[in-house]
């Protein structure tokens, strides 16, 4: 074989080499890339679905609140303050509902868990005997639901505190 044969060898055999090399290391940045993304919409869904049920849950808190407020101060709340604040509760209450339901798909199973307690909590708190009562069980299940979930959101996001 001729030196030039040689060397033509050589050279194909390293653009060989070099040719795979690029291909494979351009397979694992794309490869990595694509998870990184997948990982960080997911985060970004996570965190987005967490701050829409604290949201709702902060908003469900107003209407007894609210109550609490003035029947400690002795004042009465008006019929449109009541309507306007009750409306709020609903709609909120239905959005906890709806994010509930869709459960460990997007959120975590202790938070899954606080929110149908809060169900519960919410239904017992029905048949209190008065207004007051009934308005105080439903201000302490929507605080301890509020905190379980932070604190559950809080861990699933891995954020520190």
């Amino acid at each position: 074989m001729t030196e030039l044969g040689a060397e033509a060898i050589r050279l194909a055999g390293g653009l060989i080499v070099g040719i795979t090399i690029a291909a494979v290391s351009a397979y694992l940045a794309a490869k990595w890339s694509l998870q990184r993304f997948t990982s960080e919409k997911r985060w970004e869904r996570k965190s987005d679905t967490y701050s829409a049920i604290l949201g709702a849950l902060h908003e469900m808190k107003r209407y007894p609140d609210r109550y609490m407020d003035r029947e400690i101060k002795g004042r009465e709340i008006s019929e449109e303050e009541k309507n306007e604040l009750y409306d709020g509760y609903r709609k909120a209450h239905a959005a906890v509902s709806k994010r509930a339901d869709i459960g460990t798909l997007v959120i975590s199973q202790e938070a899954v868990e606080a929110l149908r307690l809060l169900e519960k909590e919410l239904e017992a708190a029905a048949s209190a005997d008065s207004m007051f009562e009934h308005v105080d069980a439903q201000l302490a299940a929507l605080n301890r639901c509020l905190n379980e979930v932070r604190n559950a959101a809080l861990t699933d996001l891995r954020i520190k505190q």
